[in-house]
């Protein structure tokens, strides 16, 4: 019975995760010497993916103490997926920024 709620209860929060994402209107950058931040919206996206892999410990955790069934590992792999494009989003806002932005200079390039 518990082991339904605590998947019933992951699969809910991923679903209004997946529905509830929101178009990008802004992407903003700060780019300084020690580090890198990706904003979207006025939100770290740092935070969003600190988030996924919080998410994605917790779960992958969960599956190693209880016998666990097929519906667990879709979860995971979603997961996973979602971690992933944040990243490989991330990366693409990056390479964008310093294509087209011209006042940085070479060593912040």
């Amino acid at each position: 019975m518990r082991k339904g709620f605590v998947l019933g209860a992951l699969l809910l929060l991923l679903i209004a995760g997946i529905t509830g994402a929101t178009n990008v209107m802004k992407v903003w950058l700060n780019i300084n010497a020690d580090d890198v931040s990706v904003y979207l919206n006025g939100l770290p996206l740092d935070d969003e993916i600190n988030d996924l892999r919080d998410k994605y410990d917790a779960l992958s955790n969960y599956i190693e103490l209880v016998d666990s069934d097929v519906y667990d590992y879709i979860l995971l792999n979603e997961i996973k997926s979602r971690l992933l494009s944040k990243h490989i989003q991330a990366i693409s806002y990056l390479q964008q920024e310093l294509m087209t932005n011209e006042s940085l200079s070479d060593e912040e390039k």
